[in-house]
């Protein structure tokens, strides 16, 4: 009789669980769908905007670098293709081991400089400074002693000139017009403290001075899946968690910064994994506590591509750092969640995100050991999988039919195909690969509190 109640109490909870996540992110789809509609109606409108005023606002871009000699110049070459007109470039090395600092100083034939600056926050030395001009942009480079990632951002941001910065990684590829689309919430609301961009992965995608010449189907199973992933992620829940105004994450890939904001909450926090997602929260946490208006925004037309991990051990370093930032930052931020205003999210936060690999691979194994012992119909557990598998896929497949809806999206037909047919078995074993490497984040946050993650790099695709 105990072992009945048992299997009750369990398979109700998988259930409940399960039906919760699936209508969240239906939800989120749906209140995506209303935002991609009402974005085309103000597209026309908003080009006038940038045109008029954005390029008005001058842009200090913050490059953190660690041992990335092998894409660094990709990303600089860019940056520097921008069509944004008034911005400069700050690369911080974080003292590299390898060659990047003498591989940015030969490819743009930089010199030692004096660069005064503002201590505004407390870094690590800085060693020397090199500048040079590129096609009219000032180019900076920092050279400084070992850090991490939060230390690199907060040494740019003492060197740079200007009151909005934009924070973006040393593998990257930013689009041409990227930095104005991205600007565009700072032109319209003076309130404004962030915004996010929209990342994609640059695994099979080859570039041409920052714009696109040929995308391929991903190759690697574990890439195509991440594509799944990051379309749902940026093209549906944040735009969800956007529309209240309540987004806790600015990717540390692509996002910009009010620089005086940043430093009234004190910077970059040196001692977490997840400094993106933790300045966001002390951000909201410093306002909302001083009650004084601000807005944090989530925009999906200014696109930036990133290398995804193309191997299992890759891809778990990456996302036991994920899961260790996730949890270091809502610990250190339990005031934000007190109010009723952000119950909701403190709810979705801890049951979705940070307990999410500890209930789904319990919820596995219960009911594989239910079903073995005869406890437990395999019929029902057969078509809660199946209802999962489907549920799952409804939203990948929405998350690309919104992207091609929003910007007319010219994808080659072959990696729509591709993407439709990983979403269908993405729940066949690579599921419960991220949440046994989430799993191991959460059982080991407290180890290795804030160095660079070391995931290998491959030279980006370009003509």
């Amino acid at each position: 009789m105990e072992l009945e109640g048992l299997k009750e109490v369990l398979t109700g909870v998988v259930l409940v669980y399960t039906l919760c996540s699936v209508g969240i992110a239906g939800l989120f789809t749906i209140m995506a769908y209303y935002h991609f509609k009402k974005y085309r109606h103000y597209k026309a409108f908003k080009q006038v905007l940038v045109v008029e005023k954005g390029e008005n606002i001058p842009v200090s871009i913050i490059v953190p670098a660690y041992n990335e000699a092998i894409t660094i110049t990709s990303t600089i070459r860019s940056l520097l293709a921008s069509t944004y007109q008034q911005y400069e470039i700050i690369i911080v090395d974080d003292g590299s081991t390898d060659d990047t600092l003498r591989v940015l100083v030969e490819a743009f034939q930089m010199k030692k400089i004096f660069k005064p600056t503002l201590k505004a926050i407390e870094t690590q030395p800085v060693i020397e400074v090199y500048g040079s001009e590129q096609e009219g942009v000032n180019l900076i480079l920092i050279h400084k002693e070992n850090g991490g990632k939060a230390d690199c951002l907060n040494a740019g941001i003492n060197y740079a000139q200007y009151d909005i910065f934009v924070g973006i990684d040393a593998d990257c590829i930013l689009q041409k017009d990227a930095l104005k689309e991205l600007i565009v919430p700072f032109i319209e609301n003076k309130q404004t403290l962030a915004v996010g961009g929209n990342i994609k992965i640059a695994n099979d995608v080859t570039f041409k001075e920052g714009e696109i010449v040929a995308k391929q189907k991903p190759k690697n199973l574990l890439v195509g899946f991440q594509m799944l992933e990051y379309k749902r992620a940026f093209l549906t829940s944040r735009i969800g968690w956007d529309f209240m105004n309540m987004n806790l994450i600015i990717s540390g890939a692509f996002g910009a910064f009010q620089k005086s904001a940043v430093i009234e909450v004190g910077g970059y926090k040196t001692k977490t994994i997840g400094e993106d997602m933790e300045l966001v929260m002390r951000l909201h946490s410093h306002f909302l506590k001083e009650n004084r208006p601000y807005v944090i925004k989530q925009v999906v037309d200014a696109t930036c591509y990133t290398q995804a991990p193309d191997t299992i051990r890759g891809l778990g370093t990456q996302r036991k750092r994920w899961q260790k930032g996730l949890i270091q930052s809502l610990f250190s931020h339990p005031q934000l969640f007190l109010s009723w205003r952000w119950f909701g999210a403190k709810l979705y936060y801890i049951l979705f995100e940070l307990i999410s690999p500890l209930i789904e691979i319990f919820g596995i194994v219960s009911l594989v050991v239910l079903s073995v012992l005869g406890l437990v119909d395999t019929i029902y557990v057969l078509k809660l999988y199946v209802f999962l598998l489907v549920a799952n896929a409804f939203v990948s497949i929405a998350a690309l039919l919104l992207e091609v809806y929003a910007f007319k999206e010219k994808n080659n037909e072959k990696v729509i195909g591709k993407l439709i047919l990983l979403s269908l078995i993405e729940t066949m074993g690579y599921r419960q690969i991220l949440s046994f490497y989430r799993l191991l984040g959460f059982l080991g946050h407290r180890k290795n509190g804030h160095k660079w993650g070391e995931i290998k790099r491959k030279a980006i695709k370009e003509l």
